[in-house]
């Protein structure tokens, strides 16, 4: 008698030296996704959380020693969990732990206007951190930040609705 699967997913993981894995890894997730779900909206926005979230740990990595890990699961109660993590230095967690904050407080859509108001008033600025208020917004979803030492991980949880089934 086969048996059900509870959940599945797949994991990556790469040097941050390595920028151009971060558009190969999206491919993959929205792939994968729209395969997995047969719902091309929810594989889009898990896949652009994915390069987002990629993207800043990339750019934030402490070394190119200390992969980048990216990893989901969607389990059979439609719960799609996506989780990425590096190790980060601790001038970049902090600022992580400023910018997570921002964008988490409020209505998302404010949250994002408003980083997007500020790239524009100065956009020489680095580390805009717009990514993280794009993903509320656009996903609904809230972003949970993790600190362990200097690894940092952003985790987003995506629970399809019985009309997007």
């Amino acid at each position: 008698m086969p048996t059900a699967i509870s959940s599945y997913g797949a994991e990556i993981s790469f040097s941050p030296k390595w920028w151009s894995y971060v558009s190969s890894t999206r491919i993959m997730v929205s792939s994968f996704c729209n395969v997995a779900l047969a719902n091309e909206d929810i594989a889009d926005k898990i896949a652009m959380t994915a390069q987002e979230l990629l993207e800043n740990a990339v750019k934030y990595s402490a070394d190119a020693e200390h992969n980048v890990s990216l990893r989901f699961s969607i389990e059979a109660d439609d719960q799609i969990t996506l989780e990425v993590s590096n190790v980060a230095t601790l001038e970049s967690i902090n600022t992580l732990r400023s910018q997570h904050a921002e964008v988490s407080e409020g209505d998302p859509l404010m949250a994002y206007l408003q980083k997007m108001q500020r790239i524009a008033m100065d956009p020489g600025s680095e580390g805009s951190q717009l990514g993280l208020a794009r993903i509320r917004y656009e996903t609904g979803n809230d972003l949970k930040l993790s600190i362990d030492g200097q690894r940092v991980t952003m985790r987003v949880q995506f629970a399809l609705t019985k009309a997007e089934r």
